[in-house]
């Protein structure tokens, strides 16, 4: 229809403009000879009849290189524009390069792309379009697109609805998006549908051809390609920068959880803290004192990643510096909560264990804010846990806390741990538990306080069936050297 209307105005103009020109030539010669010449007249026809068919063939061939060109250019434009795409692995990039290069190569009045999240729900538009385009995944517009594969009118396409009600709704949003073809965008191999292109009428007021919706088509799988690309991608950096998160936190909880278990003479003592891949907040410390005594901590902090690691750090410094003035276990723990109380949000919190032995008389002063309760194993076989102490660290400022005294005898065990040991799951649900704990301290008893935490370790990764625990494992073993039990 276009080349026909380019050829007839042509071909008009031509004839018109010649009549103009032979009337104009006319009258000039008439003027210098002051007769009519009707030979030229004459020669003038003849002439016309030779020239003007050859003429309007050299014109039609020119329209239809106008025409093919324009056509070659168009598929041009969508082919390269397929092709950039492969190449790109940001989504705003592709959203933008797709929307810009599709008004380009088709000069359309809008281009709208409509996309669904990683997990599906809501399309809404990409580019951000002012208007908030958006469509549920349950809208009539999007379940009938959802059954296509090819480029559809609009108002076609709202026509596919089955309910009276639910076409209008469709019609209404083909309005609202000024949509003259939609064209469904499918993940790769024929799946659940990614989105959706919305184009408005062309600019030259023409119609969309046939080539062009083929052309359409063979790009909509080109983009689904490339937004699964690019959210693999999104995916991939994402991972990266967890895994970098990950790094950080542990080295900051390498920086403060000691390396090795101290040397002290006469005391059997040892620990082991595992990092999970996630790193959570696990901490402990074992710190000789003056005076032949150890002051022994373990705490698990609220979270996981940086903020564990940070929130850990905070507390490592805080019990050092407090240390120094207060040595009494419950007056650490109750400075320790307020410093946590005023620090750090409401979300933040720890559970704390703190105490310190006497290495000669056996004597151990303790307070347990909130924390998994260790348990004492007795030589003659009895245990008990120490529960005295308060609540969790960082909720109650003035919350109060009190003192534990006991006294660990000779042979006596204090088996200090995080939840990381007794909430270890193996693939039933089943936690492996405070009584399993118990049962192989006691079936260790005899061995070194090292070797006892390998034991257990062994024991809670049989127990799981994997070798890498899901939360922090710390566990903490010491054999009392003396002094008469209380």
């Amino acid at each position: 229809f276009r080349r026909a209307i380019l050829f007839s105005a042509t071909a008009g103009t031509l004839v018109i403009g010649s009549f103009l020109l032979a009337r104009q030539m006319d009258r000039v010669l008439q003027g210098e000879a002051g007769t009519k010449l009707p030979f030229f007249q004459g020669l003038f026809v003849l002439l016309a009849v030779v020239f003007f068919h050859p003429i309007l063939g050299w014109l039609e061939g020119g329209v239809d290189r106008i025409v093919a060109g324009e056509r070659a250019a168009h598929r041009r434009l969508l082919r390269d524009l397929g092709r950039e795409m492969t190449a790109i692995f940001e989504l705003p990039d592709l959203v933008k390069k797709t929307v810009h290069g599709l008004r380009d190569a088709l000069v359309v009045e809008s281009v709208h792309l409509l996309l669904a999240g990683r997990s599906g729900g809501r399309f809404e538009d990409a580019a951000g379009a002012e208007g908030g385009f958006a469509l549920a995944p349950d809208h009539p517009l999007a379940r009938a697109a959802a059954g296509m594969f090819d480029p559809t009118r609009g108002r076609d396409l709202a026509d596919e609805a089955e309910r009276a009600d639910e076409r209008e709704a469709a019609r209404e949003t083909i309005r609202r998006l000024g949509a003259e073809i939609v064209v469904p965008i499918h993940a790769p191999g024929g799946g659940d549908l990614l989105g959706l292109i919305t184009l408005g009428p062309k600019a030259t007021g023409g119609r969309f051809n046939g080539e062009e919706i083929g052309l359409l088509g063979m790009l909509a799988t080109q983009v689904g390609f490339a937004v699964r690309n690019a959210r693999l991608h999104e995916e991939a950096v994402e991972r990266r920068i967890v895994d970098e998160e990950i790094a950080r936190a542990r080295a900051v909880q390498e920086s403060i959880v000691p390396r090795r278990s101290p040397r002290i003479d006469g005391l059997d003592v040892a620990a082991v803290n595992l990092p999970s891949r996630q790193v959570g907040g696990d901490y402990y410390d074992l710190i000789p004192m003056e005076g032949g005594s150890l002051a022994l901590a373990v705490g698990d902090v609220s979270g996981k990643g940086i903020p564990a690691a940070l929130l850990m750090s905070m507390l490592h410094a805080a019990l050092h510096v407090q240390m120094n003035g207060a040595t009494r276990a419950a007056k650490l723990i109750a400075r320790l909560n307020r410093i946590l109380c005023r620090s750090t949000s409401i979300e933040q919190f720890a559970t704390f264990f703190f105490g310190v032995y006497q290495i000669d008389t056996g004597e151990f002063r303790f307070c347990n804010g909130g924390h998994n309760a260790p348990l004492l194993l007795r030589a003659d076989g009895s245990a008990r846990q120490l529960t005295e102490g308060g609540t969790i660290l960082g909720f109650q400022e003035e919350a109060a806390y009190e003192e534990g005294t006991i006294t660990i005898g000779a042979e006596d065990l204090l088996v200090l741990y995080t939840d990381g040991v007794t909430e270890e799951t193996r693939a039933d649900g089943e936690d492996f538990g405070e009584a399993r704990l118990l049962e192989t301290v006691v079936r260790h008893r005899g061995r070194r306080a090292e070797e006892i935490v390998e034991a257990v370790r062994g024991e809670v990764e049989r127990f799981a069936g994997r070798d890498r625990f899901t939360d922090d494992f710390t566990l903490i073993v010491l054999r009392g050297a003396g002094g008469e039990r209380t």
